[in-house]
């Protein structure tokens, strides 16, 4: 009774790990699929720049960052602004005198040819007409370049409000800012202004297609560990499969060996009369001497 009771769990258990190694297969196959659908759909992205790119004659325009003043908050009403733009990447410094004005969309903006957002930082200086104010923490452009390569768009604006701090103070200031879970010192400088940006981002087709191929890499690698997911569930169904048959092995056969060989018929008591006394090995016929 006790090895029948182990029998019976052990068949329970292993038919568990098989319909659990059944599942992750079929998760890991939908995994898979789903990848390559992603796949297909970056590389069709990428034929479609490439087309368009063809089409332009294979030139390829720089990107752009756009740069105008929105507002500046925390000066006196007599003051004369201006503010100067520093970018890493390229070196550069454009200065705005004015703040951007919607009906004069062209006018009073800082442009910025070929970055490299990936690495370009910025930094923002307030003057006073001709009196130094402060400047602000450095700031990575990356987050100011966003890029949708599946649905790109031809500009992304973003706004950035700016801190100003005297420029004695904006180590502490940046410090500050690094650790919100604590208090500001006291010896920290609340800013002098606050200046918000207008950031417009113009990618290149240059942008799009390194995203498009950062995004069919990490779908490619994704893929990869997929089918590797789908190797290891198809080991471990396979484990599983053979164990719940040789428990089965041990139950009496439905189907008995041997059936289908066909056992000797039994003569009727006629026939066998008739072999007895009349057949060719009855002793009647023994007993006639042939002529």
């Amino acid at each position: 009774a006790a090895l029948l009771c182990f029998s019976l769990v052990s068949f329970d258990t292993m038919s568990s790990a098989e319909a659990t190694a059944k599942v992750e297969l079929e998760a890991a196959r939908a995994e898979i699929i789903h990848h390559e659908k992603q796949i297909q759909n970056v590389k069709g992205a990428l034929r479609q720049l490439q087309s368009a790119s063809s089409a332009d004659g294979g030139e390829d325009a720089p990107n752009t960052l756009e740069i105008a003043v929105l507002k500046i908050e925390g000066l006196p009403e007599g003051a004369k602004p201006k503010v100067s733009l520093q970018l890493s990447s390229p070196v550069e410094e454009q200065t705005l005198e004015n703040i951007f004005d919607p009906n004069a969309p062209t006018e009073n903006i800082a442009v910025f040819s070929g970055v490299e957002a990936s690495v370009a930082t910025l930094n923002v200086t307030a003057k006073d007409a001709d009196i130094e104010l402060g400047v602000s923490s450095l700031y990575d452009v990356a987050p100011l370049c966003p890029v949708d390569a599946m649905a790109p768009k031809p500009e992304y604006v973003t706004e950035l409000a700016v801190a100003i701090v005297a420029e004695k103070a904006e180590e502490e200031f940046k410090d500050s800012n690094e650790d919100m879970t604590e208090s500001a010192s006291d010896d920290v400088e609340v800013p002098i202004c606050t200046v918000t940006l207008r950031v417009t981002y113009k990618p290149s087709s240059k942008d799009l297609k390194e995203e498009l191929y950062d995004l069919l890499n990490k779908a490619s690698q994704k893929k990869a560990k997929a089918i590797e997911q789908l190797r290891q569930s198809a080991v471990a169904a396979s484990r599983a499969a053979p164990s719940e048959l040789t428990t089965a092995k041990s139950r009496s056969p439905v189907v008995k060996a041997g059936f289908l060989n066909k056992k000797k018929k039994e003569p009727s008591k006629l026939k066998a009369w008739y072999d007895r006394n009349l057949g060719p090995n009855s002793m009647l016929r023994a007993s006639i001497i042939p002529i």
